[in-house]
């Protein structure tokens, strides 16, 4: 089969056909490296396997990051300005519908083994290639193979996996080659590594590989919906239906990689980034500008529940920041009977500052205005303001007694 025999032998034709043909294609050395899994180890003493890998993240990595996802033919002769090393893009334009084609790359792909695909995920992690393309590729071939990852597909993948321990092999797999930049779909990543994550309390995977999920889901918590938060909980030990602790360890990575990000840039604490304000209002935490929404859930509740003993009662309005209450929630919170006493207390004291803020300001606002004859004196607006504040304070008390 050498030239030494014949010009032109098998090995130079196969090489040729190799360089000219199926390296140059994304998809056909897919195929090929398909294909060389039924020789092994033949095939890797010829150095095929590790050739196609070589090729498939060249070309990922010369190509345009935004085709990948994309249905793709086979385009050769094509004349379209997309046409990428054999392979024909649809792009969907403004008014113009997009093309879907029966097959892609990223099917191709999928048909790899578990030890292939690493490799060519290792060798696409080599080259620094985009965390789109490199999630796209975990994604897919995740969905494939491993049952629930998307709560809003129920179909059964369309190949399975025939064991639990190879359904552990893999989602551990892609766990650990998942990029640690945060792609530009986060909304999408952010919903399929929670479906990765439910995955892995049904599985029982590693304790690493559960805590490196929590930990990338936490530097993008922003983009999780509360849908994505209700992650069922499968230990006898929990009482809940679903798992809080790991809701709050996802919040406390959050929490670590904020204060990493702006350590130094912001002074106080009443700058809010916008992540924080996002999360705020998934979790309900310190982000809310309001405590008054909060205020009406805990008197509904105490309203719902009279039997419940003061010192509870005060634990349950701990939840709320008296600081954070409106003047109209103050007013309404200093009159309710439900409240413990010290809640009530709490609530008359920031009451009284802002009702002496506003004093102030309108005290300022008359000094900063111009001379009129008909306007009040400072003297005056003070005297008003103090009697107003007297007087709020006694009828608190008259409703409490």
């Amino acid at each position: 089969m050498t030239e030494e025999y014949s010009e032109d032998n098998l090995i130079s034709r196969t090489e040729r056909y190799l360089s000219q043909s199926v390296l140059i294609s994304v998809k056909e050395s897919i195929k090929t490296l398909k294909s060389c899994e039924g020789l092994m180890p033949l095939a890797e003493t010829l150095d095929i396997p590790q050739r196609c890998i070589e090729a498939i993240a060249e070309r990922a990595l010369s190509a345009d990051p935004s085709l990948f996802g994309w249905p793709v033919n086979d385009g050769r002769g094509s004349s379209n300005p997309l046409l990428w090393n054999g392979i024909e893009t649809s792009v969907r334009r403004k008014g113009t519908s997009r093309t879907t084609t029966s097959d892609s790359w990223l099917e191709e792909l999928a048909l790899l083994s578990l030890p292939l695909f690493k490799r060519l995920i290792l060798a696409m992690r080599a080259r620094d290639l985009s965390p789109d393309v490199i999630e796209s590729c975990l994604m897919y071939y995740a969905k494939k193979y491993i049952p629930g990852i998307s709560r809003s597909n129920r179909k059964p993948p369309s190949s399975s996996v025939v064991s639990e321990t190879e359904q552990r092999e893999l989602l551990e797999a892609i766990i650990t080659n998942l990029p640690s930049e945060n792609s530009s779909r986060s909304s999408i990543a952010t919903r399929f590594l929670f479906g990765l994550l439910r995955t892995a309390n049904i599985l029982n995977a590693s304790e690493a590989s559960r805590a490196a999920l929590e930990r990338k889901i936490g530097s993008q918590l922003e983009q999780a919906t509360l849908d994505d938060l209700l992650i069922p909980s499968y230990s006898y030990l929990n009482e809940t239906l679903y798992d809080v602790d790991c809701v709050e360890r996802i919040l406390g990575y959050f929490l670590d990689g904020l204060e990493a990000g702006i350590e130094g840039e912001i002074g106080d604490g009443s700058i809010r980034p916008p992540a924080m304000m996002l999360v705020g209002k998934l979790i309900d935490e310190n982000a809310r500008l309001f405590d008054d929404g909060l205020y009406r859930a805990v008197d509904v509740y105490l309203k719902a529940h009279p039997w419940v003993a003061e010192e509870e009662r005060e634990k349950i309005c701990g939840v709320m920041d008296c600081q954070k209450l409106t003047l109209e929630a103050c007013t309404h919170a200093a009159q309710n009977e439900r409240l413990p006493l010290r809640a009530v207390v709490q609530v008359l004291f920031f009451e009284q500052l802002q009702l002496r803020h506003a004093i102030t300001g309108s005290i300022l606002a008359a000094e900063a205005a111009p001379p009129d004859s008909g306007r009040p004196s400072n003297l005056q607006l003070e005297q008003e303001g103090e009697s107003a504040v007297g007087a709020a304070q006694m009828s608190a008390r008259g409703e409490q007694r």
